[in-house]
C-alpha cells in the first residue's frame, strides 16, 4: 500500500499538476513541492531518496550504539527532484526512554522542517536568535555546523521535543528553511 503525496507545510492534500496549474497545489499554501510518502527503512529506500535529492541527505554516522535508521522521505516530484529530505532515527534516550531524531535538509521556502518543528510558516525566523552563540554544533560533511535552539513557538509540539535550526553546505538543515 502506498500513500498519497501531501503538502510539506501542513500535511494536507495536494493536487497534481494538470490543465489549470503546472505545479502541485495545496488549498492552503498554493504551489508546493509534494511530500512523498515516507519510505520504510532499508538501504534501497535510502538510495531512492539520495538519488532523487537535490539537497543533502543528512544521516548521523556512525549511529550511536543501539540506534536504528527508521525511515526517509523527500518533498519534490520527478520533474523537480527532492527539494527537501528527511531522515529519521531512533534509539535509547540519554536520560532513559526512547530518543528520536529527524534531520531535515531543504531549499528555502519548502517548509518541511518548520512543519516538523510545529511552526506555521516556512521559516523559524523570530523563533531563533542568531545574535547569540549557537547552543550546539555538529560535524556535517566534515564541517562544524552551528545549531540554534528554536524556542517560543506558538505550537502544540511537546516542550520535551528539542528543536534546532542551522545550515550546512550552504543549505538549510534542521527545522528551518532559513538560509545561512
Amino acid at each position: 500500500m502506498r500513500g498519497e503525496p501531501s503538502c510539506p507545510k501542513c500535511g494536507g492534500r495536494v493536487r497534481a499538476p494538470g490543465l489549470f496549474a503546472d505545479s502541485w497545489q495545496c488549498d492552503v499554501h498554493g504551489a508546493v513541492y509534494p511530500l512523498q510518502p515516507v519510505i520504510p527503512p532499508s538501504v534501497e529506500a535510502l538510495g531512492v531518496v539520495v538519488h532523487r535529492a537535490q539537497v543533502p541527505v543528512w544521516m548521523p554516522w556512525p549511529l550511536p550504539v543501539g540506534w536504528l535508521f527508521t525511515g526517509a522521505g523527500c518533498a519534490g516530484d520527478d520533474r523537480s527532484g527532492g527539494r527537501a529530505t528527511a531522515v529519521a532515527c531512533s534509539g535509547p534516550g540519554p536520560l532513559g526512554g526512547i530518543g528520536e531524531l529527524v534531520l531535515v535538509a531543504e531549499e528555502l521556502g519548502v517548509g518541511l522542517g518548520a512543519r516538523y518543528a510545529g511552526i506555521d510558516g516556512p521559516d523559524p525566523g523570530p523563533y531563533i536568535d542568531v545574535e547569540k552563540p549557537p547552543q550546539a554544533k555538529v560535524l556535517a560533511a566534515g564541517r562544524p555546523t552551528p545549531l540554534w535552539h528554536v524556542s517560543g513557538t506558538p505550537t502544540t509540539v511537546p516542550s520535551s521535543r528539542a528543536r534546532r535550526s542551522g545550515c550546512g553546505c550552504g543549505r538549510s538543515c534542521g527545522p528551518s528553511s532559513r538560509g545561512c
